[in-house]
């Protein structure tokens, strides 16, 4: 029998070999589109898609998650049709809600460039999130994985056919990413044999407010996020110009990898920490995955951070070489994301979306109201700021509500990394030639002798 590290690591591995292939694919895509787009196309391809992320949830009551969560339960294991139905079908009152607007918007002649294509990316959307929430509630990880795999490949062909081809500039952007989603939506509801898990008459009211009643706090949990994460874009747009948005928007590229990487073990973390709830080791086993885990969190990250001088000198266009200066502050902001994110992992596992919720909207706050005061006055630095102390603020809060539970504990190796890595970025800000060369080679070494072994034993010991 499989022990719980062993599951973790396996489910890891074979998401991160769908998700990170896909992601690696749309990354080096995001470096073309730098290229070949205007700053300010670039700025709007940027504000289209951040949209939509808090779309899909308002409009949907986060209800994809609580098909997954839901299909973990035993309790449900003879309900799994009536789970999957139930989500799916409230999920359409809500699309149908969100195209309705759209026409509402489109008649008041207030139309958006590319609304339609925003509308039917947003349905693609929807219809993906839940087939992946099934999926993984069902414990199909391969059938997740490769179908976010086929999405990277299938959208970033498509979208390189409609600009470089067909010339379509932003339009082509949006085409691929809906010729992408098509195919993965297709992939998962053949693998996974989608059909026979929906039945009209398998809709419970009952069965929906139990699913509502979790999901719901995750509105405001996504709504936070999409605040705490991307609202900056449109005080940015606001008081700066499209321009500085592309540049932001580059700017948060390379730190996005630390948040790729990161997601593929989150997915796995909920699952294992879910199942694993009641175990005699259960508080010694989430110190140790939190202190590995994290410690490599923070090695890629102090990586990330001594290459900004290759990737902002020599990757992006000159165009981006501003977004330099901000990267090390957004790459700080999101090992403060990912910390905070294990705890809400452990969160979910004892079904506590409430303090997940309310850290969340507490952390949000304090990102809109630093927004405000900030980037009217420091621009691109405020946004990454307002970011940075926005997210400190959200792990702070969460560690102390965690304690209801369990105690995390730092080990000295892992204060040692956040150490070295804060060295390492103030000497970035040096930016000599030099001093960057030395503080890459040290990153990756120390990196690389900090998480031996714990690679070695393939993520956990």
């Amino acid at each position: 029998m499989e022990s719980s590290s062993q599951r973790l690591i396996k489910n890891t591995m074979i998401i991160g070999l769908g998700n990170i292939g896909s992601r690696a694919i749309m990354f080096v895509l995001t470096i073309l589109l730098a290229r070949w787009l205007s700053k300010e196309s670039y700025g709007l391809l940027d504000l289209y898609l951040v949209s939509i992320q808090i779309f899909v949830p308002f409009f949907t009551l986060s209800l994809d998650e609580a098909i997954f969560r839901f299909l973990l339960d035993k309790a449900n294991s003879d309900k799994v049709q009536e789970v999957i139905s139930t989500g799916i079908f409230a999920s359409v009152i809500g699309c149908s809600i969100f195209v309705l607007v759209s026409i509402l918007v489109y008649w008041e002649g207030t139309v958006l460039h590319s609304l339609y294509l925003m509308v039917l990316l947003f349905l693609e959307s929807v219809v993906l999130a839940l087939f992946n929430a099934a999926a993984r509630g069902l414990k199909q990880i391969t059938a997740y994985a490769v179908g976010n795999l086929l999405l990277g490949v299938v959208l970033t062909v498509a979208t390189l056919i409609m600009v470089i081809i067909f010339d379509m500039e932003l339009n082509g952007v949006l085409w691929g990413y809906i010729i992408g989603y098509a195919a993965a939506i297709l992939w998962i509801s053949y693998a996974i044999s989608i059909k026979k898990y929906i039945k009209l008459g398998s809709f419970s009211f009952g069965k929906f407010k139990d699913m509502a009643m979790y999901s719901s706090p995750l509105i405001l949990n996504s709504t936070a996020w999409w605040v705490i994460n991307v609202s900056d874009r449109y005080f940015i747009n606001l008081w700066t110009g499209l321009a500085a948005n592309g540049i932001y928007s580059a700017a948060n590229k390379i730190p996005a990898i630390l948040t790729i990487l990161y997601s593929v073990f989150h997915i796995s973390w909920i699952q294992s920490a879910t199942e694993e709830i009641g175990s005699e080791q259960y508080i010694a086993y989430c110190n140790k995955v939190f202190n590995n885990v994290i410690g490599l969190v923070v090695s890629i990250a102090t990586v990330l951070i001594a290459s900004n001088f290759i990737i902002y000198g020599y990757i992006f266009g000159s165009d981006y070489n501003e977004a330099y200066w901000y990267a090390p502050i957004i790459i700080w902001a999101l090992v403060m994301s990912c910390m905070a994110q294990f705890i809400g992992g452990i969160m979910i596992a004892h079904k506590d979306s409430k303090t997940n919720g309310f850290t969340n909207i507490m952390a949000a706050l304090v990102n809109l109201i630093l927004n405000i005061f900030l980037i009217r006055n420091w621009g691109l630095y405020g946004a990454s700021f307002s970011t940075l102390i926005a997210l400190f603020f959200l792990f702070i809060l969460r560690f102390i509500k965690l304690r209801k539970y369990m105690n995390l504990k730092f080990e000295r190796k892992l204060n040692f990394q956040l150490l070295l890595s804060l060295i390492i970025t103030v000497a970035v800000y040096w930016n000599n030639m030099y001093v960057n060369i030395i503080s890459l080679i040290i990153a990756i070494t120390l990196g690389g002798v900090a998480n031996w072994r714990f690679l070695a034993a393939r993520f956990i010991k």
